[in-house]
C-alpha cells in the first residue's frame, strides 16, 4: 500500500549525510549544498578545466550528481543497466560479488547489474553497510535537442527505509525525542506497508522498548543523545548509563538536526506538507509529536518526489501490553535463538504457520507484546476457539492464503497493481467459502475480522480486472486495456518479425546456418556468427565488425541499426504510455486506501487466526483461561519450542503459583529445572498473545510484566562480569516488578562465595515475597534457601527428581514437591566425561567435606583432602622450605604495608612513584630470599 504513490516538490534540499568511522552512525547537516565535504570532492574531481573539457557529456552529468550525494553510493541508470563508478565501483566490489570493469562512455572503473534486479541489489548493498542514490534515467523529461537523456535522484535508501519486497519482516525507521526528568517521545514507521506508530516511555525502559520494536534505523539529534548519557549517569550510575547508550548504539543510529524535532508546519510545501495533513497528530503529546515530525522530514527528505501513504498512527501504551524487556526475550529465545542461527528454535519459529507476509508480521507483533487487556485477548482465543471447532474452514482458508500477495507492501509497479487485484479476488473467494460452502456455521465469532464494506472495492475490481487480470511477459497492462498501448505492442512486435526475416536473409546470403542476431548491452541487437566461420565474410563492407568474444564474432549492418533505432524509440514512446498508464491505475488505488488498508488487516487476521487453530488441534493445545486476579495455575505444562523439536518425548509438569505464589526449585543440573522456568514463562506469552497452549489446563491472571534472568553470561564490551551482569538484571527486576508480574530466575547469587550467594538469593527471595508479592519460579543449588517455606507462608519447595542407582544417574524430569539436599553435580560431570580419576577425587573430598558438616574450614594438612602425589612431591623437596610464615616475613609485609598507607598517591609526581616502586621492590626481594 505504500507504494501507492503521489509526487512532491523539491524538499529539504542542502542537507547531508557522513558516515563516523567504527559507529553506524550517520549525521545529517544544513551546510549549503550537502557538507563540506562536498568541496573537497569537486575539487579532487575536477582540479582543472582541461580534464572537465576532456570529460563526455555523460561523466559530466554523473559527476554532477555524485557531488550532491559525496557519502551515498550513486545507482546511475545507463539503458537497462545500473552503473557505480570509481571508487564508489571499488567499495563495492570489496563486499559483494559484483566485478569491475572499465566504462569508456565515461572513462571510469565500474561495476554494474540490470535494471529488473533493482531490489534485490538494494537489499544485499544496505546490508552491507552502503547508503544508496538511486539515479534513474527519465526519456520523457529529456529536451528533444539533447542527446543526453534526462536523469536525477529519485529517492536515497538508508536501512530504515528500505523497501524489500521479499523481506516479510517489519522494517521499522524510528526516532527519539528527549524531554525532561529522562522522559522520551517515541516515534516509528514501517515505509512498506505504512504502519506507523507512537508513544511515551522513560530512559530506563528503552532498551525493553528498543528489543522489542527491532528498528532497522533510529534518528536522534545530537544534543538529544548527549543529554541522553548525562541525565543517565545523573540518574542511574555509570554502569546502566553505558548499557543503554550502547544498546542505542547496537542499532544504525543517524543524527538529524535538532530543528528536525520542532514543528512547524507553516512554512512546509511539497510532499512534507501532504504528508503533514494526512497524519493527525492530535493523539500525540509534545514529545511525541517531535518525534513523529522528524521522521516526516526524514522520509521526505529520502524519498525526494515518493511520499508514501502511511496509515494514521496508533498509539502504543505499555498499560495495554506485556512488558518483556531484552535480556528476557534472549533468555526465553522468543525471536533468536540462543545457539546458531536456526530460526525455527524460538517461539516464534515454531509458532508461525501463517500463510501470508502480513500474517507472519502480525504474529511477530503480538508474541513480542502481548495484550493485557482481558476483553482483547478473550476475543482472540474465541476466534482461534472457532476455527479449531471448524478444522476444515480454517485449512481452507490457510490453502487459499497461500497464494495471497503482500498486499501491504509494493512500489506502484503494474505487478503490485496485480498483486492488489489477486488479494481482492482471493478475499471475494474467502466471503464464498464462509457463505456458501460453510453455510451453516455460526460465524457471529469471526464477524469483527470481517470487511464491513467490502462492496466498496468492486468498482475497483473491475478495472484492475481489465488492466491487470493476468500478469503480461512484459510487465505491461493487457491488451485491449490502451488502444496505444496495443498499437505501440503492435508495432514493437513488428519491428522483431523484420529482425527474424533479416537474419534468415543473412543466413542464406552468407550460407551461414549459425548466424544469429542477439541482444547486446550498447548496440541494442548484433548479429553473431562462430568465430571459426568469421573469414567467410571476406571483405563484405555491409557488416561491421565489433568485437569478438571467446567462440563468436560480432557484427552491425545498416538495416540492423536501422531497425534498432526504430525499436529505441518505440520502446521510449512505449515506457512514456506505460507509465502513465500505471500513474492513472494507482491514483485510483489511492482513492479506495482505506478499504484496501481494511482488506489488508482482515486477510491477516484470517491468516493468524486460522494457522493458530491449526497448530492448536494438531499439537493438542487447549484455549488458556485469562482473567484479572493474580493466579498461574497450568496442567500438564509443555515447552512449546522442546516439545516441537522432540515429539512425544516431553515431560509435562504442572505449575500452580496460587496461595504459594513464590517457588523454590531444586534439583540436579540437567534435571530440567530451566525449561521448566522458560516453559511457564511461554505459556503466559502465548495465552496473552491470543493463542492456545501447550497444556491440559490453564488458568492464567494477566501478567504486566514479564522477567526472566535465566543462563550465565559475561558482558567484556562493558567490562561487566558474568555475577555484574546478573546483578545489574537482578536489580532492574527489583526495581521494576510489581504485584502483576511474573518472574523466572535461575540460580541467584551464583558466581560468588558461597555465603555470599546464599545471602543475595535469600534477601532477593524476602523481597520478591514481601515487598512486592509478585508471582515467582526461583531455581537455586542452595539448598540453604529450602528453609523459607517454613519462614515466609507464600513460599514453597519443589524438585526435579533424579534416580541414582548402579553409579548412574538418569534424569525423570518431573517436578514434584519437597527440597532435594542433592545436586548430583558429580555425577552430571562424570556424564560430560571427566577423566575417572578426577571424578574419583572429587568423591573422595566431598565426602570429607560431607563428614566435616559442609565446612570448608579444614587444615591444609588433612590427610583425605591431600593426594598421595603431592604428598610425594612434598617429600622431596628441600627440608629448607618452611609451609610456615616467619616472623621476618610478617616484619617485611607490615613494612611494605606502612610505607603503602602514609601515601597519597594523588600527590606523587611519576618520579616520586617510580621511586617508590623501586625501593618496594627491593624489599619484597629482601623478603624472598
Amino acid at each position: 500500500m505504500a507504494g501507492v504513490l503521489v509526487g512532491i516538490t523539491t524538499v529539504m534540499t542542502g542537507m547531508c549525510a557522513k558516515l563516523f568511522v567504527g559507529r553506524s552512525i550517520n549525521i545529517f547537516y544544513r551546510k549549503g549544498i550537502f557538507f563540506d565535504a562536498v568541496k573537497s570532492t569537486a575539487t579532487s574531481s575536477c582540479t582543472t578545466s582541461d580534464k572537465t573539457a576532456r570529460m563526455t557529456g555523460l561523466s559530466k552529468q554523473y559527476l554532477s550528481i555524485k557531488n550532491k550525494y559525496p557519502e551515498f553510493i550513486v545507482l546511475f541508470q545507463v539503458g537497462d543497466f545500473y552503473e557505480i563508478y570509481s571508487g564508489d565501483a571499488v567499495k563495492v566490489a570489496e563486499k559483494t560479488s559484483l566485478r569491475i570493469s572499465r566504462n569508456p562512455n565515461v572513462n571510469k572503473l565500474m561495476a554494474g547489474f540490470p535494471v529488473r534486479s533493482l531490489d534485490s541489489w538494494l537489499s544485499t548493498l544496505v546490508q552491507q553497510g552502503f547508503q544508496l542514490a538511486i539515479c534513474p534515467q527519465f526519456p520523457d523529461k529529456t529536451p528533444s535537442t539533447s542527446k543526453l537523456l534526462h536523469r536525477e535522484v529519485v529517492r536515497l535508501v538508508t536501512p530504515g527505509t528500505l523497501l524489500d519486497p521479499l523481506k516479510p519482516d517489519a522494517n521499522y525507521l524510528m526516532s527519539i525525542a528527549c524531554g525532561p526528568d529522562c522522559s522520551l517521545g517515541l516515534a516509528w514507521l514501517d515505509l512498506s506497508t505504512g504502519e506507523f506508530h507512537h508513544g511515551l516511555s522513560l530512559l530506563e525502559n528503552l532498551e525493553e522498548d528498543l528489543s522489542r520494536i527491532n528498528p532497522a534505523e533510529i534518528l536522534m539529534a545530537e544534543e538529544h543523545l548527549t543529554s541522553l548519557g548525562t541525565k543517565h549517569n545523573h540518574k542511574t550510575g555509570i554502569n546502566i548509563k553505558r548499557s543503554s547508550l550502547e544498546n542505542v548504539r547496537d542499532y544504525h543510529l543517524t543524527i538529524v538536526p535538532s530543528d528536525w524535532f520542532t514543528v512547524d508546519s507553516s512554512h512546509q510545501d511539497g510532499a512534507l506538507a501532504r504528508l503533514l495533513k494526512s497524519v493527525n497528530f492530535s493523539q500525540f503529546s509534545s514529545l511525541e509529536m517531535a518525534a513523529g515530525y522528524s521522521l516526516l522530514k526524514f522520509v521526505s527528505y529520502t524519498q525526494r518526489d515518493i511520499a508514501p501513504l502511511l496509515n494514521q498512527p496508533s498509539k502504543f501504551s505499555l498499560q495495554t501490553h506485556m512488558a518483556i524487556d531484552s535480556n528476557t526475550r534472549r533468555a526465553l529465545e522468543l525471536t533468536k535463538s540462543l545457539v546458531g542461527t536456526d530460526s525455527k528454535a524460538t517461539l516464534f519459529g515454531v509458532m508461525n504457520n501463517t500463510a501470508t507476509a502480513s500474517g507472519q508480521r502480525l504474529l511477530y507483533s503480538r508474541l513480542c507484546a502481548p495484550s493485557n487487556d482481558v476483553d482483547v485477548v478473550q476475543k482472540r482465543l474465541n476466534v482461534v476457539d472457532f476455527f479449531c471447532m471448524n478444522r476444515h474452514l480454517a485449512e481452507d482458508i490457510q490453502k487459499a492464503l497461500k497464494s495471497c500477495p503482500d498486499v501491504a507492501t509494493g512500489a506502484a509497479s503494474l505487478s503490485d497493481l496485480h498483486a492488489i487485484y489477486s488479494a481482492i479476488a482471493l478475499y471475494k473467494y474467502i466471503l464464498l467459502l464462509l457463505h456458501d460452502t460453510y453455510f451453516n456455521v455460526n460465524l457471529q465469532a469471526i464477524e469483527e475480522l470481517l470487511m464491513k464494506d467490502f462492496s466498496l472495492l468492486d468498482d475497483l475490481y473491475r478495472e484492475l480486472d481489465t488492466a491487470v487480470g493476468k500478469v503480461e511477459s512484459d510487465h505491461t497492462v493487457m491488451k485491449g486495456y490502451s488502444n496505444k498501448a496495443d498499437e505501440i505492442k503492435e508495432k514493437l512486435c513488428k519491428n522483431m518479425k523484420q529482425v527474424d526475416k533479416l537474419r534468415d536473409v543473412y543466413r542464406v546470403s552468407l550460407k551461414i546456418p549459425r548466424l544469429t542476431i542477439s541482444n547486446h548491452k550498447s548496440f541494442i541487437r548484433v548479429v553473431e556468427i562462430p568465430l571459426s566461420q568469421k573469414n567467410s565474410l571476406g571483405w563484405n563492407q555491409d557488416f561491421v565488425f565489433l568485437e569478438s568474444t571467446k567462440d563468436k564474432a560480432r557484427y552491425i549492418t545498416l538495416k540492423l541499426q536501422e531497425l534498432n533505432a526504430k525499436w529505441k524509440a518505440l520502446q521510449e514512446e512505449n515506457e512514456i504510455i506505460q507509465r502513465a498508464l500505471s500513474d492513472d491505475l494507482c491514483n485510483q488505488v489511492t482513492s479506495h486506501a482505506e478499504s484496501l488498508k481494511k482488506l489488508a488487516v482482515a486477510l491477516a487476521e484470517l491468516d493468524v487466526s486460522s494457522s493458530l487453530a491449526v497448530l492448536a488441534v494438531k499439537r493438542g493445545y487447549v484455549k488458556p483461561i485469562i482473567g484479572n486476579q493474580n493466579e498461574f495455575l497450568v496442567k500438564g505444562g509443555r515447552h512449546p519450542v522442546v516439545d516441537m523439536l522432540q515429539p512425544n518425548s516431553f515431560v509435562c509438569n504442572d505449575c500452580d503459583l496460587g496461595k504459594k505464589n513464590l517457588w523454590i526449585i531444586t534439583g540436579p543440573n540437567m534435571g530440567g529445572k530451566s525449561t521448566f522456568l522458560r516453559q511457564n514463562a511461554l505459556i503466559a506469552i502465548l495465552a496473552q498473545a491470543g493463542s492456545f497452549v501447550p497444556a491440559q489446563t490453564a488458568k492464567i491472571g494477566v501478567i504486566d510484566r514479564l522477567f526472566a534472568r535465566i543462563g550465565a553470561t559475561d558482558n567484556l564490551v562493558q567490562h561487566q562480569s558474568t555475577f555484574m551482569s546478573e546483578m545489574l538484571e537482578t536489580a532492574f527486576i527489583l526495581a521494576q516488578a510489581t504485584e502483576k508480574s511474573l518472574v523466572v530466575v535461575d540460580e541467584i547469587g551464583r558466581g560468588t562465595s558461597v555465603l555470599d550467594g546464599v545471602s543475595i538469593a535469600w534477601a532477593v527471595i524476602e523481597h520478591l515475597h514481601s515487598s512486592i508479592r509478585c508471582r515467582t519460579l526461583a531455581s537455586t543449588h542452595y539448598h540453604q534457601l529450602g528453609k523459607l517455606a517454613h519462614i515466609l507462608p507464600h513460599v514453597d519447595c519443589y524438585h526435579v527428581t533424579a534416580l541414582h542407582a548402579k553409579d548412574r544417574l538418569s534424569f525423570t524430569y518431573k517436578v514434584n514437591h519437597g527440597c532435594d539436599q542433592k545436586s548430583f553435580g558429580i555425577d552430571v560431570a562424570k556424564l560430560a566425561g571427566v577423566p575417572i580419576t578426577v571424578e574419583a577425587r572429587a568423591r573422595e573430598i566431598l565426602q570429607v567435606l560431607e563428614d566435616k558438616g559442609n565446612s570448608l574450614e579444614v587444615t591444609l594438612e588433612e590427610d583425605k583432602l591431600v593426594s598421595e602425589s603431592w604428598k610425594t612431591q612434598k617429600g622431596k623437596e628441600s627440608s629448607n622450605t618452611s609451609p610456615f610464615i616467619t616472623t621476618n616475613d610478617l616484619q617485611a609485609e607490615n613494612e611494605i604495608t606502612r610505607v603503602l598507607l602514609e601515601l597519597n598517591p594523588e600527590l606523587l609526581t611519576p618520579k616520586d612513584a617510580l621511586e617508590i616502586i623501586y625501593d618496594l621492590h627491593l624489599k619484597a626481594q629482601c623478603k624472598s630470599s
